[in-house]
């Protein structure tokens, strides 16, 4: 007798994340173009733990709405559920949602099927980057939902985040963070990983390794490299100083220029330097994950090349880089509505 697999409820759900800079961008939009996929701009949901608590979401609604919402992790993300119009969301839909669910899986299940809805697809696929900071609750809270965590070179990231205006600290902290959240979920049921370096060496193998992952019903019929379909996914780049900064759109000819960028962008004792950036002890890490962002570079199976050791910084010149990093992030934080002190959760290590 032939037996049919019931699917888990959130199967037809997939969170992309990664550290800024890593090319999930650029990734959702050649997976897009997959007919069975639907993707939008960047939704600013699934990256806050609130949504997988319905009475800590309810608790906090009132702050929320106005764009207060603490910080999750090291970028500051107050908003919640942005481009609404996009996605056809109100707070009047949001509350709606929220009266008639009793937990937070029965509300996530009503926006993943208004989702499906709207977006008129099997599978839907949210790439906000920052949802590296609740890929291990989410694999927890959502049965059978699917997680792609993209990673990158973190000497590249950096590089590509300084265009961006962040310090060599700040940049190299970010990626950090948000790498080490992120692969917290690598034993997690429907995690799987990619790399930006063979994405843009053979971004046919990647995609659809990748929409296997997700269950797609149809793959590509024509090859990304070849231009396909048009995606799903647009960016409205046009008033953004983003392209500048990254010398690219999505919507280019897929290049590995950028791959190993950082050899003639960083000098020997940047690369030190940034080796040496360390989470600190108040950041809760699963204790058989590296802590140091050389460590996390072999880990992850790239080669650490840091050249030649430069003298050591004076005490006073680390701080001094440390508390610029800081401020910046203070600055990003202070400019809302709401006063909240960033947390320090990098240093340099001696």
């Amino acid at each position: 007798m032939k037996t049919t697999m019931i699917e888990e409820p959130f199967a037809r759900l997939g969170l992309m994340g990664g550290c800024g800079s890593s090319g999930t961008t650029l990734l959702v939009h050649l997976l897009s173009r997959c007919q069975a996929i639907g993707s939008g701009p960047e939704f600013n949901c699934f990256n806050r733990p609130e949504l997988y608590d319905l009475p800590a979401l309810r608790f906090a609604w009132s702050e929320i709405r106005r764009g207060r919402a603490k910080p999750a992790g090291y970028i500051d993300v107050p908003v919640f559920m942005t481009h609404r119009e996009h996605y056809r969301i109100t707070d009047d839909l949001i509350e709606l949602w929220m009266s008639e669910s009793s937990n937070a899986s029965q509300f996530v299940g009503r926006l993943k099927e208004h989702l499906h809805r709207t977006l008129a697809c099997q599978i839907v696929l949210e790439k906000s980057p920052t949802n590296v900071y609740c890929f291990r609750i989410a694999t927890a809270a959502l049965p059978g939902v699917k997680i792609i965590h993209l990673m990158r070179d973190g000497r590249d990231v950096v590089v590509s985040l300084m265009r961006r205006g962040f310090s060599l600290f700040g940049a190299g902290s970010r990626w950090l963070y948000d790498t080490v959240r992120a692969i917290e979920a690598r034993d997690a049921p429907g995690y799987v990983e990619a790399k930006y370096e063979e994405l843009v060496a053979n971004p046919d193998a990647i995609c659809e390794r990748l929409l296997a992952h997700l269950g797609a019903d149809q793959l590509l019929d024509v090859p990304v490299s070849d231009g396909g379909r048009p995606g799903l996914y647009t960016e409205q780049w046009t008033n953004r100083a983003e392209p500048r900064a990254w010398n690219q759109t999505p919507s280019d000819p897929i290049s590995n220029r950028s791959v190993g960028q950082f050899r003639d962008r960083l000098s020997k004792a940047e690369l030190v330097q940034l080796n040496r950036i360390r989470l600190r002890s108040n950041v809760a890490v699963r204790g058989d994950l590296p802590r140091q962002f050389g460590e996390l570079l072999e880990y992850l199976g790239y080669e650490n090349l840091p050249g030649h050791q430069a003298p050591q910084e004076r005490q006073h010149d680390c701080l001094r880089l440390e508390l610029g990093a800081y401020v910046r992030r203070l600055r990003r934080f202070h400019n809302r509505s709401y006063w909240r002190f960033p947390q320090r959760f990098t240093y340099f290590a001696d």
